[in-house]
């Protein structure tokens, strides 16, 4: 396995090892008909604006999925099973929309001009749960 720390915490615009798990709808555009559909449905997704709240739970299910991913890694099954599904081991998968919303949140950065909303996007999973983890704290912070 690899040390997380050997690789780089954000990409931008070049496809996170493994393959996209965003595209699910487009998977299915070669079949015409609802394949548009899904195609549709996942191009809003990836421009959705979420609530504070609806961006804390659809990033943790996208680090939930990513540390399941990471831990399969640690056997040769769950690289073949990894592989299989497209899901990357090491990277949350992200649409340059979804993650410059994160950082806006956290304020980290000012202008989103360096990344296009619909770019392909991941952030290591170590830096991920940490975004997480600031999300909720400063979602419960508004809260209360």
């Amino acid at each position: 396995m690899k040390e997380l720390e050997t690789l780089p915490e954000i990409i931008v615009g070049k496809q996170a090892s493994g393959s996209s798990s965003m595209h699910f709808g487009s998977a299915f555009g070669m079949a015409g008909g609802i394949g548009a559909l899904g195609r549709s449905m996942s191009t809003a997704t990836e421009s959705q604006n979420h609530t504070s709240y609806s961006l804390i739970i659809f990033f943790s299910k996208k680090v939930y999925e990513t540390r399941r991913a990471y831990n399969l890694e640690k056997s040769w099954l769950g690289r073949v099973f990894n592989k299989c599904t497209g899901i990357a081991p090491y990277y949350v998968l992200l649409s340059g929309h979804h993650l410059v919303q994160c950082m806006h949140v956290l304020h980290e950065i000012s202008s989103d001009k360096d990344i296009p909303p619909d770019a392909k996007c991941g952030i290591r999973i170590d830096v991920a749960q940490k975004v997480l983890k600031e999300l909720e704290k400063n979602y419960r912070a508004k809260t209360t």
